[in-house]
Formats: C-alpha cells, sequence, structure tokens
C-alpha cells in the first residue's frame, strides 16, 4: 500500500495494513424455550469480522509475554482491582506495540530499552587516577588558563596585597572571569580523558 504524504509517497508495509474484512452478514438463530415448553425462535443479522487464525496465533503468542495485571493496565480498563490501580508499577516493560499489531515481540530491544540504568557497569571507572589527573594538569590549554589565571592575581596581589581586598574592583572582576575559564577548561579536559 502506498500512501502520498505532501510530495512524499510512502510504502507502507503490509503488517501494518489492516488484513481483515468484514463479512457481509451471517445469520444467527436464537431459540429459547418457555417454561410451559413451547420454543418461540427469532433470527436476526449480524455482522462479523472473519477470524484470521495466523493473527490470532501471534496474538495469543505475545499475550503470553504479557502478565494479566498489565493486559488491564495497557487499554486503561476501569474494571481493575484497587490493588493493581494502586500498587502496579506504571512503567510498562513489555512491546505493547507487537501486541497490537500482532507482530513477534522484540523482548530483548525493549528490556534493554527499559532497563538502560541496570545495564550500566557498577565496577566503570568514575573518576580519574592521580596519573591522569596530573595529565591533565599538563595539558596545553589548561596551562594556558592557569598562567592567565596567576597572571592577573599576581597584579592584583602587587596593588591590594590580598585578592579579596580588591573586591568590587574591575581587576577583581576580571581574575573571578579568567578562574571561571581555568576551571572550565580544566572540567572540560577531565572529562575528555574520562571518555
Amino acid at each position: 500500500m502506498i500512501m502520498t504524504l505532501g510530495s512524499l509517497e510512502l510504502e507502507l508495509l503490509e503488517s501494518i495494513e489492516p488484513k481483515q474484512k468484514w463479512e457481509k452478514f451471517q445469520c444467527v438463530e436464537d431459540v429459547a424455550e418457555s417454561k410451559s415448553g413451547s420454543r418461540s425462535g427469532r433470527a436476526d443479522v449480524k455482522f462479523r469480522k472473519p477470524v484470521d487464525a495466523e493473527r490470532t496465533l501471534k496474538v495469543q503468542e505475545v499475550v503470553g509475554h504479557i502478565s494479566a495485571s498489565q493486559r488491564n493496565l495497557i487499554p486503561q480498563h476501569s474494571s481493575s482491582a484497587v490493588f493493581e490501580h494502586n500498587y502496579l508499577s506504571r512503567y510498562i516493560t513489555q512491546d505493547t506495540q507487537a501486541a497490537y499489531r500482532g507482530l513477534e515481540p522484540q523482548t530483548a530491544i525493549i528490556r534493554a530499552a527499559s532497563g538502560m540504568s541496570r545495564s550500566i557497569d557498577p565496577h566503570r571507572p568514575r573518576s580519574l587516577a592521580k596519573r591522569q589527573l596530573a595529565k591533565v594538569d599538563r595539558h596545553p590549554e589548561v596551562v594556558l588558563a592557569r598562567r592567565v589565571r596567576d597572571r592577573v592575581a599576581k597584579s592584583i596581589r602587587a596593588r591590594h596585597t590580598t585578592i579579596t581586598r580588591s573586591d568590587g574592583t574591575a581587576a577583581h572582576e576580571e581574575y573571578q572571569q579568567a578562574q571561571r575559564a581555568y576551571l572550565r577548561t580544566k572540567r572540560e579536559a577531565r572529562k575528555c580523558m574520562m571518555k
């Protein structure tokens, strides 16, 4: 099936197209017996969908992966029990798209996507070793930023004896900017080293 969207022509997969069509009609005769034994009956004409055996099997396989409480949660049925309403996790970890479309569930992908925090290695390095920290301090950009900061600090100490006494002056503001630039450059170098 080809679908046109503006100037784009998109080819839809066959699994997305609706496979079921309505049957014309089916005659059903309901017969009921009364207490006296007389039989009354009526014939009704009803419309129904034909049973797609292949799709039914696929849906039954997918339904096996989803618990009954999750099946109640997905369509937001109001008939769920109070326990399910109050205590069931709202985080669905099943491939509901596959269940709805009648496709094979992609369990491995869904598990990986829904459990990203569980797949993080707890023994990964979280900080740099002493050697790596020394290498960060010797990085050319870090050295340059530190020299700029130290030069500004030296000129402030020559005028005001300490950096805190220069508070409120243009020189103090220049020192703060140089300090922030130094720390930012050092932080970026550490991040690059962690990768």
